[in-house]
Parts: structure tokens; sequence; C-alpha cells
């Protein structure tokens, strides 16, 4: 018998398309590897790649049915489906459309039209014993038994000979997807939530972990929440008080990673962290107002919110890596938010750090120091060419968003961006000093 660890383990999310949904227009994929980078200009598309994820993640967490997207949510937040339709005329918007590629191949694909006010979800592609199939709301029995694969053909006539009776097949809506259901032969009421014939893998997108950009300012008490095997519902940053508590009352090593990080000498925020739970309902966070570990001693903690914003800012980060289990999607926007330029070159470390452990890290930044910082590490080798993901986002005249891959060379150089951070910088500091010389040509020139 082959060993656990010979078992092939299921991949994560590895690939997204999009169609119809703001400024992506037309088809846009971006492949996810171990480490994605995202970047490009403010309102280039790098977030809208994303959002539809996180729109299927936060209507499959809500407690309720909310039709085929909850478009009002803790991870995205939209009025109306006007803001996310690409508006084709003044009476047809565009369909849009979502496929997640999971473990290299498509998992599932959703087409959805806006019908006056209303979303409708007209069509879930996806996939049974390797056969695709397409379903749409209102496909007749004939149409839906015509795609049942034959695998199940003998399973379908054994359980019909045993009912004596034809089953009923029945399109159902679960959600966000379409699947199939059934009915016994005396009746027409399917049996709700089979979702049969349908092989979506929900679990990938309900473990996504979401570090949004705007993070909250640090509270002086943290209400102690409750993970559910590697699920975080909602906003990621209401659980990381309580998965630092956890991982000091446990004893984890990854209590005290996060202390050494917070005061490598990249980052350099505190020289020490500490939780701890005040009452039945609520976590105090404290970190060490100093940052030398020699000066440094316990009564110099104080709650995290009488330090500086950085701390607060990274600390959601770092604990998202560190908690993530391989081939699990982290997705953080901006995470060089409030952070010295040298902390920004440390987080690739950080990033990449999780990358190596198989964790699918999805990076939108506009950091060239960030980016220099990965280039160092794939040209030192601490960082694989293959699990490194560039995606240069752009938009034309008509407002329609263009992404350029590129991968790293062995020596950390890329080819193909639109656009260089480093000559944004390099164009800057020339600007600087033409602008000195001219300065100092007209003082001597006035003397």
């Amino acid at each position: 018998m082959a060993e656990q660890n010979d078992v092939p383990q299921p991949k994560g999310i590895t690939g997204i398309t999009i169609s119809g949904f703001k400024s992506l227009r037309d088809e846009s994929h971006i492949e996810i590897r171990n480490l994605t980078i995202l970047a490009g200009a403010n309102s280039s598309g790098k977030s809208s790649i994303m959002q539809p994820l996180l729109l299927l993640k936060q209507t499959l967490e809500a407690p309720y049915d909310p039709g085929p997207l909850l478009l009002n949510g803790p991870n995205v937040n939209f009025r109306n489906a006007k803001q996310f339709f690409w508006k084709v005329n003044e009476k047809r918007y565009k369909d849009f459309v979502l496929q997640i590629d999971i473990d290299g191949k498509a998992n599932f694909s959703n087409r959805y039209h806006k019908y006056f006010e209303k979303i409708e979800l007209i069509e879930t592609s996806t996939f049974y014993a390797g056969k695709r199939i397409k379903l749409h709301p209102n496909m007749t029995e004939e149409e839906i038994v015509a795609k049942v694969p034959e695998v199940l053909r003998k399973f379908i006539d054994s359980w019909e000979q045993d009912l004596q009776g034809r089953l009923r097949f029945f399109v159902v809506r679960n959600r966000c997807f379409l699947g199939l259901d059934i009915a016994h032969p005396d009746s027409n009421v399917p049996i709700k939530g089979m979702g049969f014939l349908t092989e979506i893998d929900n679990r990938k997108i309900l473990e996504m972990i979401h570090v949004q950009g705007i993070r909250s300012r640090p509270e002086t008490l943290y209400p102690i929440t409750s993970g559910l095997d590697s699920m975080y519902i909602g906003n990621f940053e209401n659980y990381t008080a309580t998965i630092v508590n956890n991982w000091k009352s446990s004893g984890s090593n990854r209590f005290y990673e996060v202390a050494r990080i917070l005061g490598s000498s990249g980052l350099r925020l505190t020289s020490g962290i500490d939780v701890r739970q005040v009452s039945d309902t609520h976590i105090e966070l404290l970190v060490n107002r100093l940052i030398d570990n020699s000066l440094s001693s316990k009564s110099d903690m104080v709650t995290i919110s009488n330090v500086g914003f950085g701390v607060s800012q990274v600390l959601p980060v770092l604990v998202a890596l560190l908690v993530a289990e391989p081939e699990q999607l982290v997705y953080i926007e901006q995470p060089e938010l409030h952070l010295h330029p040298r902390a920004q070159v440390a987080l690739a470390q950080i990033v990449a750090d999780a990358a190596n452990r198989g964790v699918r890290v999805v990076v939108e930044t506009h950091s060239d120091l960030l980016l220099l910082g990965i280039q160092t590490l794939v040209a030192e080798g601490k960082l694989a060419t293959n699990k490194v993901k560039l995606h240069w986002f752009e938009r034309d005249n008509e407002g329609v968003t263009h992404i350029t891959p590129s991968d790293l060379n062995e020596d950390g150089s890329y080819e193909g961006w639109p656009e260089d951070f480093a000559d944004v910088q390099f164009r800057a500091s020339n600007d600087y000093l033409d602008a000195v010389e001219k300065r100092q040509r007209e003082g001597l020139n006035g003397h």
C-alpha cells in the first residue's frame, strides 16, 4: 500500500478567467502560481480580476440564500449590478462570465445576465466523470437526460427499476451554481440540495483568505472568533487576534515566528508581541513599544492601539501567510501599506516563505521595492522561477483592461512588461537632478 505522502493531493485554484466584468470587457486570464503579483496603475483592473471570486465566496458564506450573487458583503461591496456589468449601450449589458481553474483545469464556469434590475445565472458549465456538462435554468427533461454520462446509466436504470418508474430531472440553483436534482417518479418535488451531476470544488473558494487593502484601525480589545477547518467567513482581520491567541495557548512555533518577523532586521516594528484573553468574549493584543530586544522587557508591553500604525497593518498579512495551508489561496491587497521602504523589501522574504511552503499567494501591489526583493530572492536561488508569475494591468482609451503576463528569468529579470517600476523611479530621479542642476545654473548666472 502506498504511503499517505505518495497519494496525489488536490491542487488549489490555478487560474481565473473573466469577461464582461467592470473594465475586463474581453476574456482576461491570469495564471495563479505559488506567488502571483498583480501590478499596474490605479484603476487598471487589478482588483477586478479577483472580485468575482470574492463575490462567490461571500455568496456561499451567507447565512441565507442571497440569490446567484451577494453583492453587498464583507469582501466586496456593490450597490447594484450596473457597477460591474460591462455596458454595451444604453439598453444592453454584456454577459459576465467567470471561469475558475483548479489543478490546472477548468473546474467550472458561470455566465450571468443582467435583466432589468435582476442578476440571472443563465449557465453553469462543469464536469462529471470527465465529461463537460452545460446546464441552463429552462432545460427540458429530454435535454437533461441527454447529458447524463454513460457511467451513470446503469445506476439510474437500476434505481428506476427499483422505484418502478422513471426518475424526473430538474435544473436547480444552489446559491451561485446550477446543478441537477431528481424527483421520485410519483412526485414533482425535487430532492433539494443534491447538486446531482456536478463536481464543483466549493471548498477551494470557501478556504480563500482575503486581506483587504483598507485595513482596520488598531483596537484596544478584539472579539473572540472561530475559524472552521481552514475556512474564515467574512473579513479575515476579524480572526487575527484569536489565531495568535490560539497559537500561544497551544505552544505553536507560529506564535514565536510572528514575534521574530516583526522584530527582524527588515521590519523592525517591535521587539515582542503578546496576547491576553481578558474575558470570555475579548482578547487584548500587546506589543513592545521598543524595537531593541536588549532594552525591552515585559513592562514595556502596551496595547497594539498605542504603537505605530505599521504593526496593526502588517499583522493580518503575517498571520494570513502563516496560518494558510499548502494550496490554500491567500489574496493580499497592498501588503506594503503604511510600511517603511526597508520593510517593503523585507516583505518579499515573508511572502516567498509562504510560497515555498506551497501556499498560493496573490499579491496586489504598487511597491517596486517589494518586486525588487522578489527578483533578488530569485537571483539568489531562494525562490524558484516556476513558482512566480507576474501580471501587468493597463487600460486602453476605451477603458478596457489588458493583461500582460511575464515570467522571471533565473537572474531575477523579467521581460514583456509594458512599464517597469524602476523606470518610473529612474525618471523621477532624473527630473529631480535636472531641476537641481537648473536651479544651480540659474543661481550662478544670477551672480
